[in-house]
């Protein structure tokens, strides 16, 4: 078995179990794809939107896009890579060959070629230049943003400009981009690669989108309305993009996207999508556009920190749930911790179903993964780990993935403690297409800074920091003098980076593990829906303990302490059985409340939930803060962990897309507790739970349930005992009149227990 689970299979010489449970956001603002710079700097780089990509002229057919600028202006390579061919000998002004005089580079960083089912080269063409005004030679190597030759008028063009297009091929010996037999069939769209307009105080943004039919497959041949770009951006005025209508007209080999383009101004639009008649298609809805950034219409994505495939017995199945009333295609990416593909599934889910997503080809992996979807979906990754049966395990987390990046995120409980066998691993995934340079700010539970350590991330990358294994990237811990006062460190984690990241923590017990997702942003209060104390013998060094929770808050301010104040709320009953208040944190410190050891309090604090305490806690501070929230029950040895949530993560639907009722013959197998509650302080009306088998049946529904401000309701699949025929594998709905927000928590015969947060719109 793989050695950094080590400290969990010394318990159990059995299999077991990691289940890992991502949810998909519908809209997002984020990075895309491979990013290049503009091949022209004058005046930022502005494009000719009369011509762009997939658009005809005549018989002519645009393979890139023009930037139309004056004879002898500089022209500069868009990556890094090598001079693969090149012709400067034809005069100015002569219309001869179609590219005239052109460079060809093959880029250093490869891309995912779809149709090839392999990793292509990425080529780059810039056509109708200056005779003569190459500077480099076939075979140099060439730097991003190095000029490599000038504008002018040679070849199929009526005025000077430059032609940039983008090819792919699984070939690296490419040398002619007027081979039509490859080049005119294997082009990519510039605008969704290219970086956002950026001179002189105005910065654009880009947009990225699929228009689908009721069946999931992309429709061509629709102009896209709505979206505005600056005067000082663009050359010519920008009307619409065309949705892709040629079987040249490639899309992104990962997102499989069938429009896109940049130079949009900021703000909110609303799109629409019509034919060239004017008749409308659909309507898209309302976007905000982000400077510097890209946002999806029609695609939801979803990046993935951590998928183990075949690893050491580890395996990990990608669960998707379609939101949608149209049929969801699903395009989902493995990808190396070097950022380079190893496999893609594409998928078509029907409305409200549900379907397992699966990459036998990889052996020994450990890496992350990305998922595209057409509609609005949800997404669960399971990962297993088993000696024998697929299916036969003893241990399971969960932690929540997300539909875009961010630059900052907070690791609220983090551990390293040899003695007793606990650590914790962190993975951090680079969601861009640019290298992500980060900063790991360790703080311990005093509050203050042990380490700060660098590390690099590639284009789309992955990279796991196992605080139990010694390496260049790992703190040293002798050097802090916490570690030597208490034998162990724990404390937070902080990683913050140049490009858009996200993160997730597993944490490993002698008995247990959990798992939980970084927070990218916290709030002046959060909600754990799902906390514990039961207990036969309450002694919290000894006794019989059938379950205690931790709440680990952490104040994100960097400047001021926070004071903060817990409320444990009685599932049963709504009322707050107990207030912990004014507890002080450090700047960026964070502090744990246990149920059964008090934690950073008396254990005596909690005697008054007595030993049959089930609810939620309510966490409110003078400053943002963010919350990890986990509950172990000893008695059969099972952990589960999900993230605080606060009112701006609600929603009225909530999408739980991995619930469970398996049972045979009175032996339950595997079940779900659904804790939903109510983050405001007006009664939630009109709460409808809706049951979906896989096929997107409506299997069962519970209507008509009200939900108190800040009170919860349960639904145990097991004791509750809905109809839904004892076999049964699903998802949920929620809807309501208030934001809800909702925990789920499976449980498989006494084996495991696997918690996640619900996504809400």
């Amino acid at each position: 078995m793989h050695n950094r689970y080590s400290a969990l299979h010394d318990r159990r010489t059995g299999s077991m179990v990691l289940a890992l449970v991502i949810i998909l956001c519908i809209v997002s603002v984020t990075y895309a794809a491979y990013s290049i710079r503009r091949p022209i700097t004058n005046n930022g780089g502005i494009i000719n939107q009369f011509y762009l990509y997939g658009e005809q002229d005549g018989n002519n057919q645009h393979r890139g896009v023009d930037f139309p600028y004056s004879t002898g202006t500089a022209v500069y390579a868009v990556s890094d890579g090598t001079v693969v061919g090149l012709r400067e000998n034809i005069a100015n002004g002569t219309f001869a060959q179609n590219f005239g005089n052109y460079v060809m580079i093959r880029h250093t960083q490869r891309q995912y070629d779809r149709s090839a089912g392999q990793i292509a080269y990425v080529y780059s063409v810039y056509a109708h230049l200056s005779q003569f005004s190459v500077v480099p030679n076939v075979g140099d190597p060439i730097s991003a943003g190095v000029k490599i030759a000038e504008v002018d008028t040679t070849g199929n063009t009526t005025g000077p400009h430059l032609h940039l297009q983008l090819n792919l091929s699984t070939d690296p010996n490419r040398t002619n981009p007027e081979d039509w037999g490859w080049s005119q069939n294997t082009s990519r769209n510039p605008e969704l690669w290219l970086a956002p307009f950026n001179y002189s105080g105005t910065t654009t943004a880009s947009a990225v989108g699929k228009v689908a039919d009721a069946n999931g497959n992309p429709v061509g041949g629709l102009r896209i309305e709505g979206m505005q770009k600056p005067a000082s951006a663009t050359s010519g005025t920008y009307g619409s993009s065309l949705t892709y209508a040629y079987t040249w007209a490639n899309p992104d080999d990962l997102i499989v996207e069938n429009f896109a383009t940049t130079d949009v101004q900021p703000g909110t639009y609303h799109l629409q999508a019509k034919y060239p008649s004017g008749t409308l298609y659909r309507d898209l809805g309302n976007y905000t556009f982000v400077a510097g950034k890209t946002t999806f219409i029609g695609l939801s994505p979803i990046y993935l920190p951590s998928v183990e495939l075949n690893d050491w017995g580890w395996n990990s199945s990608i669960i998707a749930r379609n939101n949608s009333s149209r049929t969801s295609q699903v395009n989902s990416n493995f990808l190396r911790q070097d950022g380079n593909w190893n496999d893609q599934r594409t998928s078509w889910i029907p409305p409200h179903g549900s379907q397992t997503i699966q990459n036998p080809t990889c052996y020994y992996c450990s890496r992350s993964a990305q998922a595209f979807a057409s509609e609005d979906a949800a997404a669960v990754v399971q990962t297993v780990y088993s000696g024998s049966a697929f299916s036969d395990g003893s241990a399971a987390t969960a932690y929540t993935g997300a539909a875009a990046g961010s630059t900052t995120m907070y690791l609220p409980f983090a551990v390293y403690a040899p003695a007793s066998g606990q650590h914790s691993i962190f993975t951090v995934q680079n969601t861009s297409g640019s290298p992500a340079n980060i900063t790991m700010t360790y703080i311990n539970r005093n509050g203050t800074q042990d380490f700060s350590i660098q590390d690099s991330i590639p284009v789309f990358g992955q990279a796991f920091y196992d605080l139990n294994t010694s390496g260049p990237k790992i703190p040293v811990w002798t050097y802090s003098s916490f570690f030597n006062s208490n034998g162990y460190w724990t404390g937070a984690v902080i990683v913050t980076s140049d490009q858009p990241i996200t993160a997730m923590l597993t944490n490993y017990w002698n008995n247990w593990v959990v798992a939980y997702d970084g927070v990218s942003s916290g709030d002046y209060k959060v909600f754990s829906p799902s906390a514990e104390r039961r207990c036969t013998n309450c002694d919290p060094n000894g006794g019989t303990w059938q379950g205690f929770s931790v709440t680990t808050v952490q104040n994100l301010s960097a400047y001021s302490g926070a004071y903060v104040t817990l409320r444990y709320i009685n599932s049963t009953t709504g009322n707050t059985d107990l207030t912990i208040a004014n507890q002080y944190l450090a700047p960026r410190a964070a502090k744990g409340f246990n149920t059964r050891t008090g934690g950073d309090v008396s254990a005596s604090t909690y005697n008054v939930l007595g030993g049959a305490w089930v609810g939620a806690v309510v966490v409110e501070s003078n400053q943002q803060v963010a919350v990890a929230q986990y509950t172990i029950r000893p008695t059969t040895l099972i952990a589960g962990a999900y993230t605080g949530v606060h009112a701006g993560m609600a929603g009225v639907s909530t999408y739980l897309p991995a619930i469970y009722q398996i049972e045979s013959g009175g032996n339950w197998n595997q079940w779900s507790i659904i804790r939903i509650q109510n983050p405001g302080t007006t009664t939630a009306n009109n709460v409808d739970i809706y049951f979906y088998d896989q096929a997107g049946n409506l299997t069962w529904q519970i209507l008509d349930r009200t939900i108190a401000g800040g009170a919860i309701y349960s639904h145990n699949t097991k004791n509750d005992n809905p109809p839904l025929g004892h076999n049964w594998t699903g998802s949920m709905l929620i809807t309501s009149d208030r934001p809800l927000v909702a925990v789920v928590e499976t449980l498989h015969t006494d084996d495991w227990m696997a918690s996640y947060n619900g996504i809400s719109r």
